[in-house]
Protein backbone atom coordinates (compact mmCIF):
# COMPACT_ATOMS: atom_id res chain seq x y z
CA UNK A 1 0.00 0.00 0.00
CA UNK A 2 1.21 3.38 -0.85
CA UNK A 3 0.79 6.44 1.40
CA UNK A 4 0.17 9.78 -0.22
CA UNK A 5 1.89 12.79 1.41
CA UNK A 6 -0.31 15.84 1.90
CA UNK A 7 0.74 19.02 0.18
CA UNK A 8 0.88 22.42 1.92
CA UNK A 9 -2.02 23.59 -0.18
CA UNK A 10 -4.26 21.23 1.74
CA UNK A 11 -3.77 22.93 5.18
CA UNK A 12 -6.76 24.85 6.42
CA UNK A 13 -5.99 28.59 6.12
CA UNK A 14 -6.06 30.84 9.18
CA UNK A 15 -9.06 33.12 9.52
CA UNK A 16 -8.50 36.55 8.04
CA UNK A 17 -9.48 38.31 11.31
CA UNK A 18 -6.77 36.66 13.40
CA UNK A 19 -4.81 39.09 15.64
CA UNK A 20 -1.22 39.72 14.80
CA UNK A 21 1.20 39.89 17.77
CA UNK A 22 1.95 43.48 18.80
CA UNK A 23 5.47 44.70 18.30
CA UNK A 24 7.56 45.09 21.44
CA UNK A 25 8.18 48.79 20.78
CA UNK A 26 4.47 49.57 21.48
CA UNK A 27 4.83 48.36 25.08
CA UNK A 28 8.00 50.42 25.53
CA UNK A 29 6.19 53.49 24.19
CA UNK A 30 3.51 53.12 26.84
CA UNK A 31 6.09 52.87 29.58
CA UNK A 32 7.73 56.09 28.38
CA UNK A 33 4.38 57.91 28.37
CA UNK A 34 3.61 56.72 31.91
CA UNK A 35 7.06 57.77 33.08
CA UNK A 36 6.69 61.26 31.58
CA UNK A 37 3.26 61.69 33.17
CA UNK A 38 4.59 60.54 36.54
CA UNK A 39 7.57 62.91 36.45
CA UNK A 40 5.35 65.81 35.36
CA UNK A 41 2.90 65.17 38.20
CA UNK A 42 5.74 64.92 40.73
CA UNK A 43 7.25 68.20 39.45
CA UNK A 44 3.91 70.02 39.73
CA UNK A 45 3.45 68.79 43.31
CA UNK A 46 6.96 69.91 44.29
CA UNK A 47 6.47 73.36 42.75
CA UNK A 48 3.09 73.76 44.45
CA UNK A 49 4.52 72.81 47.86
CA UNK A 50 7.50 75.12 47.35
CA UNK A 51 5.22 78.06 46.62
CA UNK A 52 2.91 77.59 49.60
CA UNK A 53 5.36 76.32 52.21
CA UNK A 54 8.43 78.40 51.35
CA UNK A 55 6.57 81.55 50.37
CA UNK A 56 8.65 84.68 50.88
CA UNK A 57 7.81 86.74 54.00
CA UNK A 58 5.37 89.58 53.61
CA UNK A 59 6.95 92.93 52.87
CA UNK A 60 5.20 96.24 53.41
CA UNK A 61 6.37 97.29 49.96
CA UNK A 62 4.33 94.42 48.47
CA UNK A 63 1.04 95.79 47.12
CA UNK A 64 2.26 99.23 48.13
CA UNK A 65 -0.50 101.77 48.70
CA UNK A 66 0.11 105.50 48.52
CA UNK A 67 -2.06 106.35 51.53
CA UNK A 68 -0.50 109.56 52.84
CA UNK A 69 0.38 112.94 51.38
CA UNK A 70 2.88 113.92 54.07
CA UNK A 71 6.05 115.53 52.65
CA UNK A 72 9.21 113.49 52.91
CA UNK A 73 11.29 116.29 54.44
CA UNK A 74 10.11 118.70 57.14
CA UNK A 75 10.66 122.44 57.03
CA UNK A 76 13.92 123.23 58.79
CA UNK A 77 13.90 125.54 61.75
CA UNK A 78 16.23 126.29 64.62
CA UNK A 79 16.18 123.43 67.11
CA UNK A 80 15.79 123.98 70.83
CA UNK A 81 15.21 121.55 73.67
CA UNK A 82 11.95 123.29 74.57
CA UNK A 83 10.40 122.21 71.25
CA UNK A 84 11.49 118.55 71.51
CA UNK A 85 10.22 115.59 73.47
CA UNK A 86 10.80 111.94 74.18
CA UNK A 87 7.58 109.92 74.27
CA UNK A 88 6.78 106.50 75.65
CA UNK A 89 3.43 104.92 76.54
CA UNK A 90 1.75 103.19 79.46
CA UNK A 91 -1.32 101.00 78.94
CA UNK A 92 -1.31 99.03 82.20
CA UNK A 93 0.36 98.94 85.62
CA UNK A 94 2.51 95.98 84.58
CA UNK A 95 4.80 98.24 82.52
CA UNK A 96 5.20 101.02 85.09
CA UNK A 97 8.60 99.84 86.34
CA UNK A 98 9.90 99.36 82.81
CA UNK A 99 8.82 102.89 81.87
CA UNK A 100 10.51 104.22 85.02
CA UNK A 101 13.77 102.45 84.13
CA UNK A 102 13.57 103.87 80.61
CA UNK A 103 13.01 107.36 82.01
CA UNK A 104 15.99 107.02 84.34
CA UNK A 105 18.22 105.94 81.43
CA UNK A 106 17.08 108.98 79.41
CA UNK A 107 17.95 111.34 82.27
CA UNK A 108 21.27 109.60 82.86
CA UNK A 109 22.18 110.13 79.18
CA UNK A 110 21.49 113.88 79.56
CA UNK A 111 18.97 113.96 76.72
CA UNK A 112 17.88 117.59 76.25
CA UNK A 113 14.14 117.12 75.82
CA UNK A 114 10.91 116.84 77.78
CA UNK A 115 9.68 113.36 78.73
CA UNK A 116 6.02 112.86 77.82
CA UNK A 117 4.03 109.78 78.79
CA UNK A 118 0.51 109.25 77.40
CA UNK A 119 -1.44 106.65 79.37
CA UNK A 120 -4.88 105.04 79.27
CA UNK A 121 -6.65 106.51 82.27
CA UNK A 122 -9.06 103.60 82.81
CA UNK A 123 -6.25 101.02 82.86
CA UNK A 124 -3.48 102.70 84.89
CA UNK A 125 -3.58 103.22 88.66
CA UNK A 126 -2.41 106.25 90.64
CA UNK A 127 0.35 104.08 92.13
CA UNK A 128 1.74 103.32 88.67
CA UNK A 129 1.60 107.02 87.78
CA UNK A 130 3.52 107.87 90.95
CA UNK A 131 6.26 105.42 89.96
CA UNK A 132 6.78 106.89 86.48
CA UNK A 133 6.47 110.49 87.62
CA UNK A 134 9.26 109.95 90.14
CA UNK A 135 11.85 109.79 87.34
CA UNK A 136 10.53 112.80 85.44
CA UNK A 137 7.78 111.59 83.13
CA UNK A 138 5.00 114.12 82.46
CA UNK A 139 1.85 112.01 82.34
CA UNK A 140 -1.08 112.79 80.02
CA UNK A 141 -4.29 110.73 79.81
CA UNK A 142 -5.37 109.74 76.29
CA UNK A 143 -8.26 107.77 74.88
CA UNK A 144 -7.95 104.15 73.84
CA UNK A 145 -7.75 103.69 70.07
CA UNK A 146 -9.53 100.42 69.33
CA UNK A 147 -7.89 98.03 66.85
CA UNK A 148 -9.41 97.86 63.36
CA UNK A 149 -11.61 94.93 62.35
CA UNK A 150 -12.42 94.23 66.02
CA UNK A 151 -8.85 93.08 66.67
CA UNK A 152 -9.07 89.96 64.54
CA UNK A 153 -5.89 88.03 63.61
CA UNK A 154 -3.74 89.71 66.28
CA UNK A 155 -0.63 87.82 67.31
CA UNK A 156 -1.42 88.31 71.02
CA UNK A 157 -4.30 89.91 72.99
CA UNK A 158 -1.96 92.48 74.58
CA UNK A 159 -1.60 94.13 71.17
CA UNK A 160 -5.18 95.41 71.41
CA UNK A 161 -3.97 98.58 73.15
CA UNK A 162 -1.09 99.26 70.78
CA UNK A 163 -2.95 101.50 68.33
CA UNK A 164 -3.25 103.99 71.20
CA UNK A 165 0.39 104.82 70.42
CA UNK A 166 -0.83 106.87 67.45
CA UNK A 167 -1.98 109.52 69.95
CA UNK A 168 1.62 110.76 70.19
CA UNK A 169 1.22 112.63 66.89
CA UNK A 170 -1.79 114.58 68.17
CA UNK A 171 -0.55 115.04 71.74
CA UNK A 172 2.85 116.26 70.56
CA UNK A 173 1.37 119.12 68.55
CA UNK A 174 -1.09 120.02 71.33
CA UNK A 175 1.83 120.38 73.74
CA UNK A 176 3.80 122.50 71.27
CA UNK A 177 6.55 120.06 70.28
CA UNK A 178 8.12 120.15 66.84
CA UNK A 179 10.55 117.21 67.06
CA UNK A 180 9.99 113.96 68.92
CA UNK A 181 11.39 110.51 69.56
CA UNK A 182 9.18 107.64 70.70
CA UNK A 183 10.55 104.69 72.70
CA UNK A 184 8.73 101.54 73.85
CA UNK A 185 8.80 100.65 77.54
CA UNK A 186 11.14 97.71 76.90
CA UNK A 187 13.92 99.91 75.46
CA UNK A 188 16.93 101.33 77.27
CA UNK A 189 19.05 104.39 76.46
CA UNK A 190 22.83 103.89 76.53
CA UNK A 191 24.00 107.28 75.26
CA UNK A 192 22.75 110.74 74.34
CA UNK A 193 20.75 110.96 71.10
CA UNK A 194 20.04 114.70 70.81
CA UNK A 195 21.08 114.56 67.14
CA UNK A 196 17.77 112.85 66.35
CA UNK A 197 15.90 116.06 67.18
CA UNK A 198 17.65 117.65 64.16
CA UNK A 199 16.22 114.87 61.98
CA UNK A 200 15.01 116.64 58.80
CA UNK A 201 12.59 113.95 57.61
CA UNK A 202 9.00 113.40 58.72
CA UNK A 203 9.46 109.85 59.97
CA UNK A 204 12.25 107.39 60.72
CA UNK A 205 12.65 103.99 62.37
CA UNK A 206 15.17 101.16 62.65
CA UNK A 207 14.98 97.95 60.64
CA UNK A 208 13.57 94.81 62.23
CA UNK A 209 15.79 91.79 62.90
CA UNK A 210 14.64 88.20 63.47
CA UNK A 211 16.29 85.05 64.92
CA UNK A 212 18.64 82.96 62.78
CA UNK A 213 16.01 80.24 62.25
CA UNK A 214 13.44 82.78 61.05
CA UNK A 215 13.33 83.13 57.25
CA UNK A 216 12.74 86.89 57.55
CA UNK A 217 16.28 87.51 58.85
CA UNK A 218 17.24 91.15 58.40
CA UNK A 219 13.98 92.64 57.19
CA UNK A 220 13.32 95.74 55.09
CA UNK A 221 10.38 96.44 57.40
CA UNK A 222 10.97 98.68 60.39
CA UNK A 223 10.47 98.03 64.08
CA UNK A 224 8.11 100.44 65.86
CA UNK A 225 9.93 100.30 69.20
CA UNK A 226 11.90 103.48 68.43
CA UNK A 227 10.44 106.17 66.17
CA UNK A 228 11.58 109.64 65.14
CA UNK A 229 8.61 111.73 64.02
CA UNK A 230 7.13 115.16 63.61
CA UNK A 231 4.07 115.70 65.83
CA UNK A 232 1.01 116.66 63.81
CA UNK A 233 -2.69 116.49 64.58
CA UNK A 234 -3.55 116.33 60.88
CA UNK A 235 -1.27 113.30 60.46
CA UNK A 236 -2.99 111.66 63.44
CA UNK A 237 -6.47 112.28 61.99
CA UNK A 238 -5.38 110.95 58.60
CA UNK A 239 -3.95 107.78 60.14
CA UNK A 240 -7.11 107.16 62.16
CA UNK A 241 -9.29 107.56 59.09
CA UNK A 242 -7.31 104.87 57.24
CA UNK A 243 -7.04 102.20 59.91
CA UNK A 244 -10.05 100.27 58.63
CA UNK A 245 -9.37 100.65 54.91
CA UNK A 246 -5.60 100.15 54.59
CA UNK A 247 -4.27 96.80 53.38
CA UNK A 248 -1.82 95.47 55.99
CA UNK A 249 -1.36 92.27 58.04
CA UNK A 250 -3.16 92.64 61.36
CA UNK A 251 -0.94 90.37 63.46
CA UNK A 252 1.47 93.05 64.70
CA UNK A 253 -1.00 95.86 65.27
CA UNK A 254 0.28 99.44 65.01
CA UNK A 255 3.72 98.33 63.79
CA UNK A 256 2.10 96.73 60.74
CA UNK A 257 -0.06 99.80 60.15
CA UNK A 258 2.84 102.27 60.45
CA UNK A 259 4.87 100.22 57.97
CA UNK A 260 1.96 100.35 55.55
CA UNK A 261 1.18 104.02 56.18
CA UNK A 262 4.69 105.41 55.80
CA UNK A 263 5.76 102.74 53.30
CA UNK A 264 8.47 104.11 51.02
CA UNK A 265 8.61 107.45 52.85
CA UNK A 266 10.21 106.29 56.09
CA UNK A 267 13.93 106.77 56.69
CA UNK A 268 15.67 103.68 58.11
CA UNK A 269 17.72 104.50 61.20
CA UNK A 270 21.06 102.75 61.88
CA UNK A 271 20.96 99.84 64.32
CA UNK A 272 22.78 102.09 66.79
CA UNK A 273 19.39 103.67 67.54
CA UNK A 274 17.35 100.49 67.85
CA UNK A 275 19.17 97.19 68.22
CA UNK A 276 17.11 94.32 69.58
CA UNK A 277 18.66 91.34 71.35
CA UNK A 278 18.54 89.17 68.22
CA UNK A 279 21.47 91.15 66.81
CA UNK A 280 23.61 89.76 69.66
CA UNK A 281 22.51 86.28 68.65
CA UNK A 282 23.58 86.90 65.06
CA UNK A 283 26.82 88.72 65.86
CA UNK A 284 28.72 89.13 69.13
CA UNK A 285 30.69 92.12 67.87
Amino acid sequence: MFFKLSSSSQYEPLPTNALHPKPRYTLNKRLVVYAVLGISTYTVIILWCSYFFTKKPYSYLDNFEHINNIPLVRNERYWSSSSSAVFSSLYSDSFALAVAVLGHSIRRANVSASMILPYIETQVSSKALCIVQSVGWETHPVGLIAPPHDGEDMATPRFRDQYTKLNIWKLGEELGFDSAVYMDADTLVLRNFDELFHFPWEFGAGLDVFPTKDARGFSINFNAGVLVFRPSRSTFEDMKSKLETSNFPLAYAEQSFLNAYFGGKSVRLPFAYNANMVIKQRSRE
